[in-house]
C-alpha cells in the first residue's frame, strides 16, 4: 500500500514514529508480550492452586527469551510497554548500524519534533510522504544502493561522483538552485522567527571583513541591544550520517567568523558586546585595544591651541553678524506634498495605470506613460504620454501642458540628456518613438516601425545614454525587448533621421545556474541553441559606457559588452551581436530592476519578484549582499546626491525604503496616504535638478512629493 521498495530495511517498519519508522505492529513481539501481561496479573492472584498447576516466573522468563531480552538483568522491563519501547528501541539501534541503509538514522533521535511528519503528514501529499520514507532509510532511487545498478556514477553528463542520496541532496550540480532555495528558506525562517518571536534586531546577507582583510558574508546577525549580546548565525544544510558533521561545521564557522567580530562589533556599534557564532558557549566581552599615541595628541593640541584661541578671540570682537536674526527651521522628516497629477478621464478605478515616467533634463517637465493593467493577448489599446511643466505659471496639476498619443500601451519612457524637448518611449507593440516637443504640429519625428531589424515584440525600456566615442558629442538611444533584443540607435533630433547603429540578442544559452567551484549551462539550454531570452531591463555602467548588465527572463542577470560581441547565429534583417561576458548568480524570480550606480564604478543593484534586493560587484559573480524584503519590491532607484542610498518600492504596502548601501539597513520610509482603490506603487523617479524632490507613481495617478533623508545632523539626500 506504501509502494516502499522491496530492499527497505525491517527494522525501519518497527521503529518508532518518533524516529522515523512506522512503528508497525509485530505479531512475534505482541504474542510474547501478551503472554508476559497475563503471567505477570496471574502472578499477582493470591491462589495456591494457581500457581501449583502453573509455573507463571518461568514463563514470563520464556516469553524474555523469546524476545532476546535476559530475564536475570537489573534493567529487565516489568511491563509490557515497557518490554515494548525496548524493542523498538533495539530496533532501531540495528537500524543505524546497517552499513548503508543506516546513514545518519542515528540523529533521528536528536530532535523528535522534527520527525512529526511520520504521523501527521503536514504539508506532504502521499506521493511525497513515501519519498520522505525512502529518503529516510536510504532506499531513494540512486545508483549507489546496493543490488540496483551496475554504475554507481551520478547520471548527470558534467558530474562524474557517486550518485549517493547525499550527493543528490547537497553536491551535484544540476541541484544547485534548489539548494540555494532551501538555504535561502532555512535562513529567511529563522530570522524571520528571531525578529517576530524574540524582539531582536536582525539582518540578513550581511557582508563583512575578517581580521586578515578577506571578505565574508554572514547569513543572520541577531543582536539584544537591552542584553548587549550578539549572535552570528550560517545555517548551512548538508546530508548527515552521524553527529560529526554538525561538529564540523561548528567548528568551520567559528574558523570564519571568530576574525569578524571586530568588524560587526564597529559596524554596529557594539564594542563591548558578547559576540557567540554558530553554537559555542558565550565569548568573553569584546574590548577593542585603544591605538591612541598621547604623546603625539598632547604635542598637536600643545601647537594648534594657540591658534584656534586666536581665531575664537577674533571672532568673539567681531560686528558682522550684529542684527542678524536667524531663520528658524521648521522642516521635519514628514513627507511634503508638492503637487497631486491626475487626468481627468482617468480614474483610479480604471483599468490603466502609470507604467514609466522620466523628468526632463532641466527637472521642469515631467512625462508619464499610461498603459493598461491587463493584456489577455496582443495589446489593441491606445496609449498616451502626458507631460506637465510644474514651473509655468499656468500649471494646473490636472490638465497636462502636452498630450502624446500612441497606438499601443506605452511601457516606457526616457527623457534626453541634454535637450529638454526630446522624449523617447517604447511601447507594446515594439515600437520605439522620438518627439521633438517644440514643434506645435505633429511633434514626432522619428518612429521605429519601418526600421528593419526593430523589436517584435513589446519594448521594456528605452534609455539615452552617451556616446562611447568620445569624439561624439551626441547620445544615443538604447532599447530592449521581449523578443531578446537590445538595439543602439542614432537619432537625429532635429533632422528626424534614425538609424539602427547596432544591434545585439541575448540566448537561451546563456542561463545558467552556478554550483560550488562551477558553472553548469542549465538543462534547459546548451551551447548553440538558436532561441532568444526576454530583456526585462538593463542598465549601463555609468564609467566604462561600453559595459552593461541586463535583466532576463527566467531571472538572469547577464554581464554584457558593447565592444566584445561575437556575431549571434540567429536570422535577423540585420545583423546581431552576442554581447554576453558572464552570468551573475540568478534570482529565484523575474528581475523587476537593474541599476548601475552613478557613483561606483562596479557596483549595481537588481532586484526581482522573489522579494531580494540584491547588491553586486561586477568583478565577482555573487551577490556582495541580500536584503529580503517581505512586502516584496519592484523597483529601484539611486540617489543621485549621496552615493550610499537608495530607494526601493513595494509592491503591496504603498511604500518606498531608502537603504543604507554599506549596511543594507532601511534608513527611512516614505509612506502615502490611503487611496479610494488599493494600488501599488509602480515607478519612482528622482528629480535631476532639486536635491529634495522625486516621484513616485501608484496606479492610475501621480504625486510629486518632496522627501528629505537625514543619515547625519548635517546630510540632506534624497
Amino acid at each position: 500500500m506504501l509502494n516502499l521498495p522491496h530492499d527497505c530495511p525491517n527494522n525501519m517498519l518497527y521503529a518508532p514514529r518518533s524516529i522515523r519508522g512506522l512503528n508497525l505492529v509485530k505479531m512475534e513481539w505482541e504474542a510474547n508480550i501478551k503472554h508476559f501481561n497475563i503471567a505477570k496479573t496471574l502472578l499477582q492472584i493470591d491462589d495456591e492452586h494457581l500457581h501449583i498447576s502453573r509455573n507463571l516466573v518461568s514463563e514470563m522468563e520464556e516469553c524474555l527469551r523469546n524476545l532476546a531480552i535476559q530475564y536475570n538483568n537489573n534493567s529487565v522491563p516489568q511491563t509490557g510497554r515497557q518490554i515494548r519501547k525496548h524493542l523498538q528501541k533495539e530496533t532501531y539501534n540495528a537500524w543505524a548500524s546497517l552499513q548503508h541503509k543506516g546513514k545518519g538514522v542515528l540523529v533521528f533521535q536528536d530532535e523528535p519534533k522534527v520527525n512529526s511528519w511520520m504521523s501527521n503528514r503536514k504539508g506532504l501529499s502521499s506521493p511525497e510522504w513515501t519519498t520522505a520514507i525512502k529518503m529516510s532509510c536510504n532506499t531513494a532511487a540512486v545508483r549507489s544502493v546496493p543490488g540496483r545498478m551496475t554504475s554507481r556514477q551520478c547520471r548527470t553528463p558534467v558530474c562524474e561522483a557517486t550518485e549517493t542520496l547525499g550527493h543528490v541532496v547537497g553536491l551535484c550540480p544540476k541541484g544547485d538552485l534548489l539548494l540555494n532555495v532551501r538555504h535561502h528558506s532555512v535562513r529567511s525562517y529563522i530570522a524571520s522567527y528571531l525578529w517576530k518571536n524574540k524582539n531582536l534586531e536582525v539582518h540578513e546577507e550581511v557582508y563583512c571583513i575578517s581580521m586578515d582583510g578577506s571578505n565574508r558574508q554572514a547569513d543572520i546577525i541577531a543582536l539584544n541591544r537591552q542584553k548587549k549580546t550578539a549572535v552570528i548565525l550560517d545555517p548551512t544544510v548538508r546530508f548527515e550520517k552521524d553527529v560529526s558533521p554538525a561538529l564540523a561545521v561548528d567548528q568551520e564557522k567559528q574558523v570564519i567568523y571568530r576574525p569578524c567580530v571586530p568588524h560587526f562589533s564597529e559596524r554596529y556599534n557594539a564594542i563591548d558586546y558578547t559576540w557567540e557564532t554558530q553554537t559555542e558557549t558565550s565569548q568573553p566581552q569584546l574590548v577593542l585595544d585603544e591605538n591612541v599615541d598621547y604623546d603625539k595628541l598632547a604635542a598637536f593640541l600643545r601647537r594648534i591651541c594657540p591658534k584656534v584661541m586666536t581665531e575664537l578671540d577674533k571672532m568673539h570682537r567681531s560686528r558682522a553678524f550684529d542684527g542678524y536674526e536667524p531663520i528658524e527651521d521648521n522642516t521635519d522628516d514628514a513627507v511634503k506634498k508638492l503637487h497631486v497629477l491626475q487626468i481627468p478621464n482617468i480614474t483610479p478605478q480604471s483599468e490603466i495605470k502609470v507604467s514609466c515616467v522620466s523628468w526632463s533634463c532641466t527637472g521642469a517637465v515631467v512625462a508619464f506613460g499610461y498603459s493598461h493593467t491587463e493584456h489577455e493577448n496582443w495589446c489593441d489599446h491606445s496609449g498616451s504620454v502626458h507631460l506637465f511643466n510644474i514651473n509655468r505659471h499656468d500649471f494646473s496639476p490636472t490638465t497636462p501642458s502636452k498630450t502624446l498619443e500612441t497606438r499601443s500601451c506605452v511601457t516606457s519612457v526616457s527623457a534626453h540628456l541634454f535637450e529638454p524637448s526630446i522624449l523617447a518611449a517604447g511601447t507594446t507593440s515594439g515600437e520605439v518613438l522620438v518627439w521633438n516637443l517644440q514643434k506645435d504640429d505633429d511633434c514626432l519625428i522619428c518612429s521605429s516601425a519601418t526600421v528593419p531589424g526593430a523589436h517584435r515584440e513589446a519594448v521594456s525600456q528605452v534609455s539615452w545614454i552617451r556616446n562611447p566615442d568620445p569624439t561624439q558629442q551626441r547620445p544615443l538611444l538604447v532599447s530592449a525587448g521581449r523578443d531578446g533584443r537590445i538595439l543602439i540607435w542614432q537619432v537625429g533630433t532635429h533632422s528626424g533621421t534614425f538609424q539602427l547603429s547596432d544591434g545585439f540578442v541575448i540566448l537561451l544559452e546563456h542561463i545558467k545556474h552556478t554550483g560550488p567551484g562551477k558553472t553548469v549551462p542549465s538543462p534547459v539550454g546548451g551551447a548553440g541553441v538558436d532561441m532568444e531570452l526576454g530583456v526585462t531591463c538593463f542598465s549601463f555602467n555609468k564609467h566604462d559606457l561600453a559595459s552593461f548588465v541586463v535583466g532576463v527572463d527566467g531571472g538572469g542577470l547577464l554581464s554584457c559588452s558593447t565592444v566584445v560581441a561575437k556575431p549571434a547565429p540567429v536570422r535577423s534583417e540585420v545583423p546581431l551581436k552576442d554581447p554576453v561576458l558572464s552570468a551573475f548568480e540568478k534570482h529565484q524570480g523575474a528581475v523587476t530592476s537593474v541599476q548601475c550606480s552613478p557613483h561606483h564604478e562596479n557596483i549595481f543593484l537588481s532586484c526581482g519578484s522573489d522579494n531580494e534586493i540584491r547588491i553586486y560587484n561586477m568583478k565577482q559573480t555573487s551577490p556582495v549582499q541580500m536584503i529580503y524584503v517581505e512586502a516584496g519590491v519592484v523597483g529601484l532607484e539611486w540617489s543621485l546626491a549621496h552615493p550610499n542610498l537608495f530607494a526601493a518600492w513595494e509592491t503591496v504596502n504603498g511604500c518606498v525604503n531608502f537603504y543604507n548601501l554599506r549596511t543594507g539597513e532601511v534608513i527611512s520610509s516614505l509612506q502615502f496616504p490611503a487611496l479610494e482603490k488599493t494600488a501599488p506603487i509602480t515607478t519612482v523617479c528622482c528629480n535631476p535638478h532639486s536635491s529634495v524632490e522625486f516621484r513616485p507613481f501608484p496606479l492610475g495617478g501621480g504625486y510629486i512629493r518632496r522627501k528629505e533623508v537625514k543619515m547625519t545632523a548635517k546630510e540632506t539626500i534624497i
